[in-house]
């Protein structure tokens, strides 16, 4: 993960603040320390295990996919792994656990900075898995 320092006074962070208050600002993303928003920057985490992994060792599963299909997410999990698959009589899955709304909802500015903020990375993201996340490219989500 690179860090870059800023030119101007460091401001404080937006631990606090909702999204929105923080994008449309268009306060730096990038300061000393570590932002929030760049967890989000995922090819970057990826990046730095490549450093000091193979590639062949790392596996990639998207969230929104294990949700939306749990087993078969697994499953593909399992065979990386070199473990047998389970069968549905042998997996259950309890969806909602470690969610959480926020609030207020994150405003159509915001969406759309957040859209831009993260675009290069997601792009970035797609070419190194050779495909989109179509939950990530849905419009109004």
């Amino acid at each position: 993960l690179h860090v870059y320092a800023m030119p101007e006074p460091l401001q404080m962070p937006c631990y606090t603040e909702s999204f929105d208050d923080c994008s449309i600002r268009r306060l730096p993303i990038r300061r000393v320390g570590y932002h929030v928003v760049e967890r989000g920057f995922y090819i970057e985490h990826i990046e730095y295990i490549l450093s000091k992994f193979d590639r062949e060792q790392l596996y990639i599963g998207i969230a929104e996919e294990v949700l939306q299909g749990p087993l078969a997410e697994y499953n593909k999990m399992f065979e990386f792994l070199g473990a047998p698959p389970l069968d549905d009589t042998q997996f259950s899955f309890k969806s909602g656990i470690h969610t959480r709304t926020y609030e207020p909802a994150i405003s159509k500015e915001g969406l759309q900075r957040a859209r831009e903020i993260y675009e290069p990375y997601n792009e970035r993201l797609y070419s190194f898995l050779g495909r989109e996340i179509p939950s990530w490219e849905a419009k109004g989500v």
